[in-house]
């Protein structure tokens, strides 16, 4: 499809305005009593399967085996209650208008952007912080010059971990010349020098000057009997060069200590040299580490970094710290790019991880307007500016600073009723889910159904993350996308998945580190179960009643694999159960039927018992009643759930990669309405690279205060892996 943009996904306006059920902890109604004047009770439920559905059971399996679905203690298949619960919680949240602060993890994303030429973001990390020039490393055998590029702001050092904290150690630098080379402290050296300078000793019988990689046992970029004579140099219709040679498949990233040589004067130095570390240090030589980083395109260099000074170190935040693991762990699987060996794959994500105990590993890093940026290579990934929260919608950001910490409850009705922990406090559930379990059809032997209704499937998941702002991120500025460093960036909203009509079949597997294997059920299999409920008002009760079924027309999904159409349910409510007062303390005997079931037109009454409550006491700015399904979150959140709304599938697929779709994305995500109703629009284009209203060119403030001109042309040619 031309200039498609979409998801199997879409947002759900956060609440502008929390609402709050209880003004203090103290206000909470207690669990050690049965309050007389509120209702306790039981809700039966039964859940039907629309297409295949799967929910994991917790338990590891081995690569290339099946998970299989979760089941109770008998060992009966079931949708256990707490998934029940995270379900239940997410629709409250938009029903019952909460916050969603405690739910979101609240971290600095990491980036690295250099390909978008023409974007703001690709601008700031390019020219403010990493300033990238482009320097000359000699010339190949027919006189072309070689050269790369220098992030001229990027440091050499050493991370150390000590104790419990990080410290980067800088370097006994030969000081580079500012002007050309900006803070650079460590020798970019071309693979290409490399091979040259081999061939050129074993043709005068020398011993190889670039011996590290034979006697470390290093596999280089380009395969290590590469010859001069294998490298082809290309000009593209931008006039840029291109160098090519044969690459590695054995490639992994690696550092090593060794001894290098240098040539030149002070401030202009070039390697020569660089010979494995052992024995006594040869004369003219100096001590230091070598480095190459993740496969770059056509950009083959490593880089020789001098010894650390052991004064002068600088402490690592910690806050950064966490959000290197975090940003470490969300993108460790895709690190060992197309590798096949499990070994080479292990040793490639060991490069990336932080130093254990007393290791000392080199690293890059840059000190820029009172920051600290870190990592194994010179275009390391950046934090944004901002924490993801700093996107809530202004109102909700200020009515919880108000009402105490972000990360603190503010009693409303999700806190209130399904409980919460915090550092200040905690408070329990008053709503109990029992596990849901498989219903067996009679005269049907349990083994025999299961058989029957099961089957295996894989399915390679993976979707854009927080990081994808074109997703995640309102884009309501013509001029430029907002990303995580602009101060008035705000998120789109709470994710839900689109209802489907059918589960996608599996298809063929690319990466094995990506792919899901696990036995569903068919659709048309039934799960029953129970959900208890403690001293809740009727409004309370009502919301919960409506969290769980919503409206008649309305399924919902669970379970895994929801952007391939899995997990889409009906979800009925088959009787409500209230503890009957009278039955249970007005008499003089033992009574055990001390229930008293309620009517259709009761269950409902409580849904509108609560609609009616929000409508008097949740007040907008200016006094002005709610209308709660008018709500913008409300509104959007039961259209997605619609089972007479699902959009055509064409629609609302994931972006192709092979085909590129993704590739210099200039178009944010369709709104939900704009997904169902073609003819409310498209999404507009931000074409970032056209002048402002006022002739200039949009973007960001050096951290410095420094203007810098803007180098789109120098740098559009520079493709680097994520």
């Amino acid at each position: 499809m031309a200039d498609y943009t979409g998801a199997p996904y879409n947002f759900v306006p956060i609440t502008k305005h929390i609402y709050k059920r209880y003004q203090t902890q103290e206000d909470l109604p207690r669990h050690d009593i049965i309050d007389t004047k509120r209702y306790s009770g039981e809700l039966t439920c039964r859940i039907t399967t629309l297409t295949d559905l799967f929910i994991g059971g917790g338990k590891d399996v081995k690569k290339g085996e099946y998970s299989s679905f979760a089941q109770c203690v008998d060992g009966t298949p079931c949708i256990p209650g707490s998934s029940l619960k995270g379900l239940v919680r997410s629709n409250m949240q938009v029903l019952g208008f909460g916050s969603i602060a405690a739910d979101v993890e609240n971290y600095h994303i990491m980036y690295r952007q250099v390909g978008a030429a023409k974007s703001r973001v690709s601008r700031y990390y390019t020219e403010n912080i990493l300033n990238v020039k482009t320097i000359k490393l000699g010339k190949d055998s027919r006189g072309n010059h070689i050269q790369t590029t220098v992030p001229a702001n990027v440091k050499a050092g050493y991370l150390k971990k000590e104790g419990s904290s990080y410290m980067i150690y800088p370097t006994e630098a030969d000081a580079a010349k500012k002007e050309k080379f900006g803070e650079r402290n460590y020798y970019p050296v071309s693979e290409q020098t490399v091979f040259r300078a081999k061939e050129e000793a074993e043709a005068h019988g020398k011993k190889n000057p670039f011996s590290f990689f034979e006697d470390l046992g290093i596999q280089m970029q380009h395969k290590n009997d590469c010859k001069s004579s294998d490298f082809t140099i290309e000009k593209d219709d931008g006039n840029r060069i291109h160098v090519k040679g044969p690459e590695s498949e054995m490639y992994v990233p690696y550092t090593a200590d060794v001894f290098y040589r240098l040539k030149g004067e002070p401030g202009n130095y070039k390697v020569v040299s660089v010979l494995k570390q052992e024995g006594l240090k040869p004369e003219g030589y100096q001590a230091g580490s070598v480095i190459s980083t993740g496969k770059m395109q056509e950009k083959k260099v490593f880089y020789v970094i001098p010894k650390w000074k052991e004064e002068s170190a600088i402490p690592v935040p910690k806050a950064d710290i966490a959000s290197f693991k975090r940003d470490y762990e969300k993108k460790k699987n895709g690190l060992h790019g197309r590798l096949d060996d499990s070994l080479l794959k292990e040793q490639c994500r060991k490069f990336f991880e932080l130093p254990k105990d007393g290791e000392r590993k080199p690293v890059f890093y840059i000190e820029r307007g009172g920051r600290l940026y870190f990592g194994y290579t010179p275009f390391l990934r950046i934090f944004y500016e901002h924490p993801v929260l700093h996107g809530i919608s202004k109102e909700q950001m200020g009515y919880m600073k108000e009402n105490g910490d972000l990360k603190e409850p503010v009693f409303d009705y999700p806190s209130a009723i399904l409980g919460y922990a915090s550092e200040n406090g905690s408070y329990k559930s008053r709503v109990s889910f029992a596990d849901f379990r498989l219903q067996i059809p009679e005269h049907t032997g349990r083994k025999q159904y299961i058989n029957e209704m099961q089957y295996r499937v894989q399915i390679t998941q993976g979707a854009p993350k927080l990081s994808s702002y074109w997703d995640y991120l309102v884009q309501d500025n013509d001029e430029y996308a907002m990303t995580y460093n602009e101060d008035e960036f705000e998120l789109r909203g709470i994710k839900q998945y689109w209802l489907q009509e059918h589960a996608q079949a599996g298809g063929e597997v690319k990466n094995e580190e990506a792919v899901s294997r696990f036995m569903p059920f068919k659709n048309g299999v039934s799960f029953q179960g129970t959900v208890r409920f403690q001293n809740l008002s009727a409004d309370e009760l009502g919301l919960l009643i409506w969290s769980l079924s919503l409206e008649a027309d309305s399924n919902q999904n669970i379970g895994r694999a929801k952007a391939f159409g899995y997990g889409r349910i009906e979800l009925k409510l088959e009787g409500l159960r209230l503890y009957d007062y009278q039955k249970m303390y007005g008499g003089t005997t033992l009574n055990m039927d001390i229930f008293k079931d309620q009517t259709a037109d009761q269950i409902n009454g409580f849904v509108r018992a609560y609609q009616e409550h929000m409508k008097q006491n949740y007040k907008k700015p200016g006094g002005k009643p709610c209308d709660i399904k008018k709500e913008p979150g409300v509104d959007v959140f039961l259209k997605m759930k619609c089972k007479e709304c699902m959009p055509d599938k064409k629609n609302i697929r994931y972006m192709s990669i092979d085909d590129q779709e993704y590739k210099n994305r200039n178009t944010p995500l369709p709104t939900v309405d704009q997904v169902l109703t073609p003819t409310s629009g498209k999404p507009k284009r931000i074409i970032e690279s056209k002048p402002k209203s006022d002739g200039r060119k949009g973007g960001y403030q050096d951290p410095e205060g420094k203007e810098n001109p803007t180098m789109a042309g120098l740098f559009a040619g520079i493709k680097l892996e994520e």
